[in-house]
């Protein structure tokens, strides 16, 4: 209802979806012969936004990992977040080793802007009053209570966990393995790699390196030494006193330091600024000299040492000009070092944990070796986290790759700094891989053993998908000796008599050589190792031994040919009727430790030997009594398989019995049809041929089966023909 004053208050149900809305007021009244601009009235409009959504951190903090102490670290949202002070949300960092102490609003500088906030530690709150004392460790980033301009509050507290960048560390990388053992092609030579970070714990300047003294100028004003603040650590270009202990710097080579008694010159790497602070070895106190521009960097980056028009140093892009241009103490040795093997004086704390990057150096591994690191392949670095002194130990192997060579150079491991300090020059060392030192020269190697030679069936033997059958005429016929030809898969690299025992020359320590290569038989069915026997092998058909008691094998002198093949005679003299699995193996040894190695063996094929001939076991030629004779199949069965292939080496006749007859000679497809089937040949009367009137005719003949030639699977033939009368069965 409205009030005195003409003011109406009413509830409106806004929209649930989020969205800017445009709104206005619309008057309505009732009046027929009114014009429309007097029936109603809209007010003017306002514009509102409906925000029903809490705000949610986008993405990961920037720079997510390696956060360098000093530096901000910036939190972003999905939308404009309250930045109104006093903040009403809480920001908390809790850094390890540190848990006991959990940093809060009051402990951090904080900058909140549009719909970020960023935020960084207060040196002056941290236990040594130094940004120095978070490098290396890790952290725990809490943020809770922020809102949006709407006011509403995010759902959850956002936490994540990450770094602060490291220390350069003082890596070593150390390699070892089993010289006494020898690795076949397919096994992975094994390595053991110690990962270590040597800390050094601090030692007089003395025990380290000479230090040389003496005061540094710049070339725009030579009235001006460098002068560390009495009143602060600051360090300016003050006028020269003879008598001021405080513009006499040391210079440590080995180190790259420029100290003032036991404190280092150190480039603040935030605010620019050139100060004394603590020593830790890290890249922003570490100072290099050009002799020819006369300008002073540090390893941090490329910025020149600076005057600035206050006199005061700082950091800054080189220029060229006579304010970035110093003039040294002779005898200070401030060439650049590339990658510096002094060892870093620091404490032995925390503070010293840093990140190290395990890696292959890609140019060294040219035979496609597989590199692996903790059972998986090294494609890519491996970061360990380790503190100072400490090492970690990893198992390294190499599988041999695809290339045919057994003695490969050396790969090189590098063991690297991933930490952001020194990232535009990181401090590495490397090692190589290899198991195998020659004695003459002293190259070393990587070294496989070759295994016994892959061998498979050639010839008559290959690819067989059906047994071989051997027939008695065809022992008799090769004198009982089957030849047998095999082939060496690895001719190209070497032929079965140069790795062979038989071969003087092949025969070298730690090498595996062929103890033999056997030919090898038992019957089918025979599952245990031991019915497997040795088959007898000769040179030629003349059945020669080599010496009295040794076989020959496919290993000797002259058995392979210049393609690979290799060809011997298998003596079947002695071997019994019967099937049998054959294969060839290859044997080998290592000469230095009498020590069998894995052999390989060739495919099983089948092979039947069969002396014995086919025999009729059975037969039914009898002419129906009361059926038409074309409507019987008749057939005669034999003791074997025997061989039904077409055309049909066998024959089969039906003849009269007598001169009477008038029964012409009749044969497959000529008055009978003829199939065979395994141990039967089966045959009936053409039905088209016998009508009725040669149906009586047939049935007054006196009629013979005749079947000859007959042989089974392995070519025996049978042992007598096969004759019978086809008499009638009685009424």
């Amino acid at each position: 209802a409205e009030d005195s004053f003409g003011f109406i208050t009413a509830d409106w149900k806004y929209p649930v979806i989020d969205g800017i809305y445009e709104i206005r007021l619309k008057s309505t009244c009732q009046c027929d012969r009114c014009p429309l601009n007097l029936k109603e009235y809209t007010s003017d409009g306002i514009i509102g936004s409906i925000d029903l959504t809490p705000p949610r951190v986008f993405g990961e903090p920037s720079p997510f990992r390696n956060l360098s102490p000093g530096e901000a670290l910036t939190i972003s949202f999905t939308e404009d977040i309250d930045c109104e002070q006093p903040y009403k949300f809480d920001v908390g960092i809790e850094v390890s080793e540190m848990s006991s102490i959990l940093f809060g609003n009051n402990d951090i500088d904080i900058f909140c802007v549009k719909n970020s906030i960023a935020i960084k530690l207060k040196e002056d709150r941290l236990p040594a009053k130094s940004l120095n004392y978070l490098l290396g460790r890790t952290y725990v980033l809490t943020i809770d209570g922020v809102k949006d301009k709407s006011g509403n509050s995010m759902e959850e507290m956002y936490i994540i966990q990450s770094n602060f960048e490291c220390l350069p560390p003082t890596p070593e990388l150390k390699i070892s393995f089993n010289s006494d053992r020898e690795y076949l092609t397919h096994e992975p030579i094994v390595f053991n790699v110690t990962i270590s970070n040597n800390q050094v714990v601090s030692k007089l300047a003395t025990e380290i390196n000479f230090e040389i003294t003496g005061r540094v100028m710049v070339v725009s004003n030579p009235n001006l030494c460098m002068t560390l603040e009495a009143s602060s650590d600051n360090v300016v270009m003050a006028t020269c006193q003879l008598d001021d202990s405080n513009q006499v710097f040391g210079y440590y080579s080995t180190e790259q330091e420029i100290k003032i008694g036991e404190m280092c010159l150190e480039y603040h790497t935030s605010s620019k600024n050139v100060y004394i602070n603590e020593c830790y070895g890290i890249s922003n106190q570490r100072w290099y000299y050009n002799s020819e521009t006369k300008e002073i960097k540090t390893q941090h980056d490329e910025n020149c040492l600076d005057k600035a028009g206050t006199n005061n140093l700082k950091m800054y892009r080189c220029h060229g000009g006579n304010n970035q241009k110093f003039e040294i103490p002779s005898g200070w040795d401030m060439t650049q070092t590339t990658n510096p093997s002094f060892e870093m004086i620091r404490d032995a704390s925390e503070r010293s944990t840093t990140f190290l990057e395990l890696g292959v150096k890609l140019r060294t591994n040219n035979d496609d070796l597989t590199i692996m690191a903790n059972g998986e392949p090294l494609v890519s670095d491996q970061v360990y986290t380790l503190r100072g002194n400490d090492d970690i130990s990893t198992t390294i192997a190499i599988v041999k790759g695809p290339g045919h060579r057994l003695k490969i150079p050396p790969v090189t491991l590098f063991l690297r700094s991933h930490c952001s300090t020194d990232s535009h020059n990181p401090i590495e060392v490397s090692s190589d891989l290899w198991n195998w030192e020659s004695q003459d020269s002293g190259e070393r190697f990587i070294k496989f053993t070759p295994t016994c030679p892959t061998i498979a069936w050639a010839g008559a033997m290959m690819n067989r998908q059906y047994p071989l059958t051997i027939g008695a005429d065809d022992l008799l016929y090769t004198n009982f000796l089957l030849e047998v030809s095999i082939f060496n898969q690895g001719f190209m690299e070497s032929t079965l008599f140069d790795r062979s025992i038989h071969n003087p020359e092949a025969v070298r320590a730690g090498e595996a050589n062929i103890q033999d290569i056997l030919l090898l038989y038992r019957r089918v069915g025979a599952s245990e190792t031991s019915s497997w026997k040795n088959g007898i092998l000769h040179f030629n058909k003349t059945r020669s031994l080599f010496s009295d008691s040794q076989y020959v094998d496919f290993s000797m002198k002259n058995v392979e040919d210049e393609f690979g093949y290799a060809t011997l005679f298998w003596d079947l003299q002695n071997v019994s009727d019967g099937s049998f699995e054959v294969k060839v193996i290859s044997r080998c040894i290592l000469s230095s430790t009498s020590t069998m190695v894995k052999g390989f063996s060739s495919d099983v094929i089948e092979i039947i030997v069969d002396r014995v001939p086919p025999k009729v076991y059975f037969s039914d030629v009898t002419l129906p009594s009361s059926a038409h004779p074309t409507s019987k199949e008749y057939f005669i069965q034999f003791t074997e398989d025997i061989n039904c292939r077409r055309p049909f080496l066998f024959n089969i006749l039906i003849r009269g019995l007598d001169n009477e007859s008038d029964l012409t000679e009749l044969k497959d497809d000529d008055g009978i049809h003829v199939i065979c089937v395994d141990q039967s040949v089966k045959f009936r009367f053409d039905r088209e041929t016998y009508d009725q009137q040669n149906l009586d005719m047939l049935l007054k003949s006196n009629i013979q089966v005749h079947l000859y030639g007959v042989q089974d699977l392995a070519g025996n033939f049978q042992s007598s023909n096969f004759s019978m009368p086809m008499s009638m069965n009685a009424q």
